[in-house]
């Protein structure tokens, strides 16, 4: 074995600051004798086997300073979702792979083909709505007289965007959206002939998916849903990184907070709901959530980083909602977000020990 000091990439477009997440990261290496390095995705020059980017450099109280590298021993690809669906890191993840450097986290299925893998998954204890690709208007017409509520979601979407709640009360549609695209929100009552077109204008362009209304418990009259972070950890197991309660607005489609939601502590929710003798379990969570890592990760043996929505009905009985390999670290709270940054580290080094040697380029 080769014993130098190994390099965690991680490739971003964002400039670093001098506290923060990125700080805690590097803390976190520079602890475990390994550099962590911010890259944007253009400045790793395959071609030459070096790169170009940012280093912390806290002894001196420097901060951050740009220098020419070696190319990283693993990447953790943390470039923004909308910036990743434009293809900005294509290039990269392909060249990656040619040259054996390990990517975490990878590319992985719609939330169609995650919802069949979940509803196979007889070890994950989670309840999966019914889901259907959106394939024709007669798609929505038959989970309408199924379900009488449904949501309708961009296969690739994230944030809430493009999320929509359609209720069919007669021959009226009812269409709801808080963020409707860039518009803001949406609130449309439509006829038979006006839905079909609005689904053929809106819907049908791009893939989306259509879901059975999970009936969750509410909080001061808002649906609540769960957002549990997972991580990997220096051995490769999964561990809980945090449970953050998402309470969407009285009359809200979703609970994103920059959709209108908002963000309570579990054991205040908790208390809250016990009074409405409404019983809900942190572990519950943290169980279905670990064996669904484990599950992904016979599927995709790279990935590290994983955030759930998940729902609990007032039976307490945890449903999925829907997967997202990059959850947004503002979410969390303060010591979820410290314990994130050290996960992210921890697994990369795990990473760079699976390939027998260590910064051995």
């Amino acid at each position: 074995m080769v014993l130098k000091q190994p390099i965690i990439g991680v490739t971003t477009t964002v400039i670093p600051r001098r506290e923060g997440f990125f700080v805690q990261m590097a803390r976190r290496a520079a602890a475990n004798d390994a550099r962590l390095v911010l890259f944007h995705p253009d400045q790793l020059h395959f071609d030459q086997s070096r790169g170009y980017g940012y280093q912390w450099n806290g002894v001196s109280d420097q901060g951050w300073g740009k220098s020419d590298l070696p190319l990283p021993d693993v990447i953790y690809e943390n470039v923004f979702v909308h910036l990743v669906m434009q293809g900005m890191v294509r290039s990269l993840r392909k060249q990656a792979a040619a040259f054996g450097i390990p990517i975490f986290n990878p590319l992985i299925g719609g939330k169609a083909a995650v919802s069949q893998w979940l509803a196979d998954c007889s070890t994950c204890g989670l309840h999966i709505p019914v889901t259907r690709r959106v394939r024709t208007v007669e798609t929505l017409d038959d989970m309408l007289r199924q379900f009488g509520v449904i949501y309708v979601k961009p296969s690739g979407g994230y944030g809430g965007r493009g999320v929509f709640r359609v209720r069919q009360e007669g021959g009226t549609f009812l269409v709801h959206c808080d963020r409707f695209y860039d518009r803001g929100p949406l609130r449309l009552s439509l006829s038979k002939s006006d839905f079909q077109r609005f689904v053929r204008r809106h819907l049908l362009r791009v893939p989306h998916i259509a879901q059975e209304r999970i009936p969750l418990i509410k909080y001061r009259g808002g649906q609540v849903d769960f957002r549990v972070v997972i991580q990997r950890n220096r051995r490769g197991a999964w561990e809980l990184v945090g449970v953050v309660p998402k309470i969407a607005a009285p009359s809200g489609v979703v609970t994103n907070l920059v959709a209108g939601g908002s963000r309570i502590r579990f054991h205040i929710l908790q208390g809250a709901l016990q009074q409405q003798g409404i019983g809900i379990e942190e572990k519950a969570l943290e169980r279905s959530a670990i064996a669904v890592g484990q599950m992904l990760t016979r599927k995709y043996p790279t990935l590290g980083v994983i955030g759930y929505d998940l729902g609990l009905d007032e039976q307490g009985e945890p449903w999925f909602i829907e997967l997202n390999p990059k959850p947004a670290r503002r979410l969390l709270f303060p010591e979820m977000q410290r314990k994130a940054s050290e996960l992210v580290v921890d697994f990369g080094l795990y990473l760079t020990e699976q390939r027998g040697y260590i910064g051995g380029r």
